[in-house]
């Protein structure tokens, strides 16, 4: 019996998509051999206007059991580490995304990032989902609002500046009932004005490349938020000490 694989792709907005992948028995007249042959037809282009390159994006486990039948035995979880690839639309070649910050720099601190059940570990994989328009509506509860960026830029700077913001930075997670995730209390234990500590260097430098999107950031003193704010504000709270009547204020720390 041969078996073949299809998959249905979900158009989640935001530039989001998901891809679901299944293995159907191929036996001739069976409801699973139409259903496969029916997704084999020409799909709608994803997006008819785009444009560049896309990059595709890949999760993955399985639950394994250890030492099985005896007083060890133990269910862990086998994890890929996600892998990336570029896809030319338009582009002669295809154009990975731009990266500001390495998978090292990240485990340097954090031991081995392993994010949303552990088989989210790759920080260029990170971005696919947390980018410039995505927020935490889909858990956020109705008299929470408005909404929270989760753009990888303005959460993570938030993050390190923790217990230094002078308003609520709460996250709605996975759940049920969502939780709220407050980050005001963390505590960096580096000096934030060192940004290579996180960044490659120079790509925390102005001007930033031509297309960075600006951070839908409802909750902020500014929105959107322009793509050099985070940076100027960084800059300029390391250099004025945190002093509360300066132009720091505006971001990082609101």
């Amino acid at each position: 019996m041969k078996k073949e694989c299809f998959s249905e792709l979900i158009d989640h907005g935001h530039g989001k998509y998901t891809l679901f992948g299944r293995v159907l028995a191929d036996t001739p007249g069976s409801a699973a051999a139409q259903e496969f042959q029916d997704l084999k037809k020409p799909a709608t282009p994803l997006v008819l206007q785009s444009q560049g390159s896309f990059t595709v994006g890949v999760e993955g486990y399985r639950n394994v059991t250890l030492q099985p039948g005896t007083t060890k035995e133990v269910s862990v979880r086998d994890v890929g580490f996600n892998q990336l690839v570029a896809v030319a639309v338009t582009d002669t070649a295809p154009v990975a995304r731009r990266q500001v910050v390495t998978q090292e720099a990240c485990n340097s601190c954090h031991g081995s990032i392993a994010l949303h059940g552990t088989f989210r570990q790759n920080v260029q994989y990170c971005v696919m989902c947390h980018n410039a328009n995505w927020d935490d509506r889909a858990r956020r509860p109705a008299d929470k609002l408005p909404v929270e960026s989760i753009h990888m830029k303005t959460m993570i700077h938030k993050i390190h500046t923790g217990e230094e913001l002078e308003s609520d930075f709460t996250i709605y997670g996975f759940g049920t009932p969502p939780p709220a995730i407050n980050f005001n209390e963390v505590t960096y234990p580096g000096d934030r004005r060192n940004c290579e500590k996180c960044h490659i260097a120079d790509t925390q430098q102005l001007p930033l490349p031509k297309g960075v999107l600006p951070s839908v950031a409802p909750r902020d003193y500014i929105n959107p938020m322009p793509p050099t704010t985070a940076a100027i504000c960084i800059i300029t709270s390391a250099l004025w000490s945190f002093n509360k009547a300066s132009v720091a204020s505006c971001c990082l720390r609101s």
